[in-house]
């Protein structure tokens, strides 16, 4: 909260040749969500995520980005979004 400037956030999966292949697989559908939400693609993203979410329903992650998708259906970042959020709250 707070933050004027974009800050990237990244998080370790594990160390190469030591993910399992469930993990590379959730990955990889991770980074499809992820580039149709940065596309501002709303629906494709919403489907990606909450397939997710339903396989992984720990990982509070999936249904935050599913919060964002539903804020920005209705106030569109506009077309020269760089992906970033602004939180209000911490």
């Amino acid at each position: 909260k707070g933050k004027d400037q974009q800050v990237k956030i990244y998080q370790p999966v594990g160390a190469t040749g030591q993910v399992s292949a469930p993990e590379l697989t959730e990955l990889a559908q991770y980074n499809t969500a992820l580039a149709h939400y940065r596309a501002q693609q709303w629906a494709l993203a919403q489907a990606h995520f909450t397939a997710l979410q339903v396989q992984h329903p720990a990982r509070e992650l999936y249904a935050l980005y599913g919060r964002r998708i539903a804020h920005f259906s209705t106030q569109p970042p506009g077309a020269d979004w760089d992906g970033s959020f602004t939180f209000l709250s911490k």
